[in-house]
Protein backbone atom coordinates (compact mmCIF):
# COMPACT_ATOMS: atom_id res chain seq x y z
CA UNK A 1 0.00 0.00 0.00
CA UNK A 2 1.05 3.54 -0.76
CA UNK A 3 1.51 6.22 1.65
CA UNK A 4 -1.76 8.73 1.81
CA UNK A 5 -0.93 12.30 1.71
CA UNK A 6 -2.90 14.50 3.77
CA UNK A 7 -6.51 13.66 4.12
CA UNK A 8 -9.21 14.86 1.68
CA UNK A 9 -11.83 17.82 2.94
CA UNK A 10 -14.24 14.86 2.32
CA UNK A 11 -12.78 11.56 2.42
CA UNK A 12 -14.28 8.86 1.16
CA UNK A 13 -14.89 5.78 2.80
CA UNK A 14 -16.56 2.40 3.01
CA UNK A 15 -18.66 1.33 5.48
CA UNK A 16 -18.48 -2.06 6.17
CA UNK A 17 -22.02 -3.75 7.87
CA UNK A 18 -21.96 -7.01 8.99
CA UNK A 19 -24.77 -9.40 7.36
CA UNK A 20 -26.40 -12.37 8.60
CA UNK A 21 -28.74 -14.87 6.99
CA UNK A 22 -28.36 -18.29 4.88
CA UNK A 23 -28.07 -17.31 1.34
CA UNK A 24 -28.09 -14.57 -1.54
CA UNK A 25 -28.78 -14.62 -4.93
CA UNK A 26 -25.15 -14.86 -6.85
CA UNK A 27 -25.83 -12.21 -9.42
CA UNK A 28 -27.68 -9.72 -6.58
CA UNK A 29 -27.05 -6.09 -7.71
CA UNK A 30 -29.71 -5.02 -8.68
CA UNK A 31 -31.94 -6.96 -6.20
CA UNK A 32 -29.82 -5.49 -3.20
CA UNK A 33 -29.90 -2.29 -4.83
CA UNK A 34 -33.61 -2.27 -4.54
CA UNK A 35 -34.40 -3.70 -1.60
CA UNK A 36 -31.85 -0.48 0.25
CA UNK A 37 -33.79 2.25 -2.15
CA UNK A 38 -37.30 0.58 -1.04
CA UNK A 39 -36.07 1.49 2.36
CA UNK A 40 -33.73 3.97 2.18
CA UNK A 41 -35.68 6.01 -0.89
CA UNK A 42 -32.58 8.53 -0.77
CA UNK A 43 -29.91 6.65 -2.27
CA UNK A 44 -31.68 8.06 -5.21
CA UNK A 45 -30.11 11.15 -4.83
CA UNK A 46 -26.86 9.51 -3.73
CA UNK A 47 -24.47 10.23 -6.97
CA UNK A 48 -21.36 9.80 -5.10
CA UNK A 49 -22.77 6.48 -3.38
CA UNK A 50 -20.99 2.90 -4.86
CA UNK A 51 -22.52 -0.35 -3.82
CA UNK A 52 -20.06 -3.20 -3.12
CA UNK A 53 -21.13 -7.22 -3.81
CA UNK A 54 -22.03 -8.68 -0.61
CA UNK A 55 -19.30 -10.83 0.21
CA UNK A 56 -19.47 -14.97 0.65
CA UNK A 57 -18.97 -18.66 -0.42
CA UNK A 58 -20.48 -18.93 -4.27
CA UNK A 59 -23.01 -22.39 -4.26
CA UNK A 60 -22.82 -22.26 -8.49
CA UNK A 61 -24.66 -21.57 -10.32
CA UNK A 62 -27.28 -19.00 -8.66
CA UNK A 63 -26.52 -18.89 -4.80
CA UNK A 64 -24.24 -16.86 -2.47
CA UNK A 65 -23.75 -18.45 0.74
CA UNK A 66 -23.27 -16.08 3.32
CA UNK A 67 -20.56 -16.72 6.36
CA UNK A 68 -19.45 -15.17 9.53
CA UNK A 69 -17.06 -12.86 7.94
CA UNK A 70 -19.82 -11.50 4.85
CA UNK A 71 -20.43 -7.98 4.79
CA UNK A 72 -22.40 -5.21 2.64
CA UNK A 73 -19.87 -2.77 1.74
CA UNK A 74 -20.77 0.72 0.99
CA UNK A 75 -18.45 3.49 -0.49
CA UNK A 76 -19.62 7.13 0.36
CA UNK A 77 -18.24 10.67 0.95
CA UNK A 78 -18.13 10.84 4.73
CA UNK A 79 -20.44 13.66 5.63
CA UNK A 80 -22.99 11.35 3.55
CA UNK A 81 -22.78 8.79 6.61
CA UNK A 82 -25.89 9.92 8.66
CA UNK A 83 -27.50 9.26 5.77
CA UNK A 84 -27.10 5.24 5.60
CA UNK A 85 -26.03 4.81 9.34
CA UNK A 86 -29.45 3.76 9.85
CA UNK A 87 -29.27 0.61 7.67
CA UNK A 88 -28.13 -0.89 10.80
CA UNK A 89 -30.46 -3.41 12.39
CA UNK A 90 -32.41 -3.35 9.01
CA UNK A 91 -33.60 -6.54 7.18
CA UNK A 92 -33.41 -6.79 3.68
CA UNK A 93 -35.43 -9.21 1.36
CA UNK A 94 -33.17 -10.05 -1.94
CA UNK A 95 -35.71 -12.04 -3.97
CA UNK A 96 -37.26 -13.31 -1.21
CA UNK A 97 -33.82 -14.33 0.84
CA UNK A 98 -33.78 -12.36 3.58
CA UNK A 99 -30.33 -10.91 5.19
CA UNK A 100 -29.96 -8.26 8.76
CA UNK A 101 -27.58 -5.46 8.65
CA UNK A 102 -25.49 -5.46 12.26
CA UNK A 103 -23.39 -1.88 13.43
CA UNK A 104 -21.11 -0.81 10.75
CA UNK A 105 -17.41 -0.04 10.45
CA UNK A 106 -15.55 2.28 8.37
CA UNK A 107 -12.12 2.61 6.80
CA UNK A 108 -11.09 5.37 4.84
CA UNK A 109 -10.26 5.14 0.86
CA UNK A 110 -6.12 4.61 0.74
CA UNK A 111 -4.11 4.57 -2.65
CA UNK A 112 -2.65 1.43 -4.04
CA UNK A 113 -0.57 0.46 -6.82
CA UNK A 114 -3.22 -1.82 -8.19
CA UNK A 115 -6.72 -2.00 -8.27
CA UNK A 116 -9.37 -4.32 -9.22
CA UNK A 117 -13.32 -4.45 -10.12
CA UNK A 118 -15.07 -7.75 -10.63
CA UNK A 119 -17.11 -6.33 -13.41
CA UNK A 120 -17.63 -2.82 -15.38
CA UNK A 121 -20.32 -2.19 -17.58
CA UNK A 122 -19.89 0.00 -20.06
CA UNK A 123 -23.06 0.43 -22.17
CA UNK A 124 -23.12 -0.01 -25.77
CA UNK A 125 -19.38 -1.91 -25.77
CA UNK A 126 -20.04 -5.53 -25.04
CA UNK A 127 -17.06 -7.07 -27.10
CA UNK A 128 -13.73 -7.22 -25.03
CA UNK A 129 -11.32 -4.79 -27.57
CA UNK A 130 -14.23 -1.86 -28.05
CA UNK A 131 -14.57 -1.82 -24.47
CA UNK A 132 -11.07 -1.67 -23.52
CA UNK A 133 -10.81 1.25 -26.04
CA UNK A 134 -13.83 2.28 -24.26
CA UNK A 135 -12.34 2.29 -20.98
CA UNK A 136 -9.47 3.82 -21.70
CA UNK A 137 -11.33 6.86 -23.02
CA UNK A 138 -12.93 7.40 -19.37
CA UNK A 139 -9.64 7.02 -17.46
CA UNK A 140 -7.88 9.54 -20.24
CA UNK A 141 -11.02 12.32 -20.03
CA UNK A 142 -9.89 12.13 -16.17
CA UNK A 143 -6.49 12.14 -16.77
CA UNK A 144 -5.92 8.98 -15.19
CA UNK A 145 -2.33 7.69 -16.42
CA UNK A 146 -2.33 3.86 -15.71
CA UNK A 147 -2.14 0.29 -17.14
CA UNK A 148 -5.72 -1.19 -17.83
CA UNK A 149 -6.52 -4.99 -18.76
CA UNK A 150 -9.48 -6.96 -19.20
CA UNK A 151 -9.39 -10.12 -16.17
CA UNK A 152 -8.46 -13.22 -18.39
CA UNK A 153 -8.97 -17.22 -18.25
CA UNK A 154 -5.68 -18.82 -18.24
CA UNK A 155 -6.19 -19.24 -22.42
CA UNK A 156 -6.20 -15.43 -22.21
CA UNK A 157 -9.94 -15.17 -22.89
CA UNK A 158 -11.16 -11.96 -21.27
CA UNK A 159 -14.23 -13.20 -18.44
CA UNK A 160 -17.07 -11.74 -19.57
CA UNK A 161 -19.84 -11.33 -17.07
CA UNK A 162 -23.26 -9.95 -16.61
CA UNK A 163 -26.08 -8.74 -14.12
CA UNK A 164 -30.06 -8.93 -14.25
CA UNK A 165 -32.15 -5.60 -14.61
CA UNK A 166 -35.92 -5.67 -14.75
CA UNK A 167 -35.44 -9.13 -17.32
CA UNK A 168 -32.54 -7.49 -19.25
CA UNK A 169 -29.01 -8.35 -19.34
CA UNK A 170 -26.01 -6.04 -19.19
CA UNK A 171 -22.48 -7.41 -20.59
CA UNK A 172 -19.13 -5.86 -18.78
CA UNK A 173 -15.84 -7.25 -18.13
CA UNK A 174 -13.57 -7.98 -14.85
CA UNK A 175 -10.83 -5.28 -15.25
CA UNK A 176 -7.48 -4.33 -13.47
CA UNK A 177 -5.56 -1.24 -13.34
CA UNK A 178 -2.46 -0.88 -12.50
CA UNK A 179 0.77 1.64 -11.73
CA UNK A 180 -1.27 4.38 -10.12
CA UNK A 181 -0.12 7.25 -8.63
CA UNK A 182 -1.62 7.57 -5.75
CA UNK A 183 -3.84 10.78 -6.40
CA UNK A 184 -4.87 8.50 -9.49
CA UNK A 185 -5.81 5.88 -6.97
CA UNK A 186 -7.83 7.97 -4.65
CA UNK A 187 -10.04 9.19 -7.97
CA UNK A 188 -10.74 5.55 -8.92
CA UNK A 189 -11.78 4.13 -5.82
CA UNK A 190 -14.03 7.55 -5.61
CA UNK A 191 -15.32 7.91 -9.16
CA UNK A 192 -15.29 4.03 -10.79
CA UNK A 193 -15.99 3.61 -14.56
CA UNK A 194 -18.75 2.57 -16.67
CA UNK A 195 -22.14 2.57 -14.65
CA UNK A 196 -24.60 0.91 -12.45
CA UNK A 197 -22.21 1.37 -9.28
CA UNK A 198 -24.98 1.54 -6.83
CA UNK A 199 -25.61 -2.65 -8.56
CA UNK A 200 -21.57 -3.25 -7.94
CA UNK A 201 -20.06 -2.53 -10.87
CA UNK A 202 -17.56 -0.93 -11.37
CA UNK A 203 -16.21 -0.69 -8.00
CA UNK A 204 -12.62 -0.50 -7.32
CA UNK A 205 -11.02 -2.69 -4.39
CA UNK A 206 -7.10 -2.89 -4.22
CA UNK A 207 -5.59 -5.93 -5.49
CA UNK A 208 -4.82 -8.27 -2.64
CA UNK A 209 -4.51 -11.39 -4.64
CA UNK A 210 -5.04 -12.83 -7.88
CA UNK A 211 -9.03 -12.44 -8.65
CA UNK A 212 -11.40 -15.11 -8.44
CA UNK A 213 -12.16 -16.07 -12.28
CA UNK A 214 -15.65 -17.85 -11.79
Amino acid sequence: MLAHNSPLPNPYIDLKFPVSGHTIPLNHGYPLYSAISHQFPVIHDLTTLSIHPITGKPEFPQLLHLTEDSYLCLRLPINQVPLIYRLAGKTLTLNKHKIRLGLPESQIITPHHHLYSRIVIIRGFDEPHAFLEAAQRQLNQRNISATLNLITRPEGEPIRRTIEIKGKTLIGYGVKISDLSKQDAISLQEQGIGGKHKMGCGVFTPVKHKPNKK
